[in-house]
C-alpha cells in the first residue's frame, strides 16, 4: 500500500510515486527526501522490496534532517537496509510498537 503522507516529528511530508526517472543534476535516483518542499519522491520502477527499502531510506534522510544527525548516506545505507531487514522478520514488533504507541499519547493522528 503506497501512503500519501507521513509524519515525521512535527513535519507532514508528501509522498510522490513516480514511473519516470529521478534525475537531480547528472545523478539519476531511485528516491529523493526534500526536506525544505516536505516531500518524498519514490521512483516505482522496482520490486516492491526494493521500493521500500527505498521508502525508507528516504523516512531517515527526513528523520535525520529533522533531528540534525549529520548522517551520511552509508550511515544512512546501513540504517534502512538493516531496519527493512528487521521490519520484515519481526512484522509483530510494529504492530507492538503501535499499539503502545497509540495507549502512551493517549490520542491518534489518524
Amino acid at each position: 500500500m503506497l501512503v500519501p503522507r507521513i509524519k515525521i516529528g512535527h513535519l507532514w511530508y508528501d509522498m510522490v510515486y513516480t514511473d519516470k526517472e529521478i534525475v537531480d543534476g547528472t545523478s539519476v535516483l531511485v528516491g529523493q527526501c526534500d526536506s525544505s518542499k516536505l516531500t518524498i519522491t519514490i521512483w516505482t520502477g522496482r520490486k516492491e522490496s526494493a521500493m521500500n527499502c527505498t521508502i525508507l531510506h528516504e523516512i531517515l534522510h527526513a528523520i535525520g534532517f529533522e533531528r540534525d544527525l549529520d548522517l551520511t548516506e552509508r550511515q544512512v545505507n546501513q540504517l534502512a537496509c538493516g531496519l527493512s531487514t528487521f521490519i520484515c522478520d519481526n512484522p509483530e514488533v510494529i504492530t507492538c510498537l503501535s499499539s503502545a504507541h497509540g495507549k502512551s499519547s493517549g490520542h491518534s493522528d489518524g
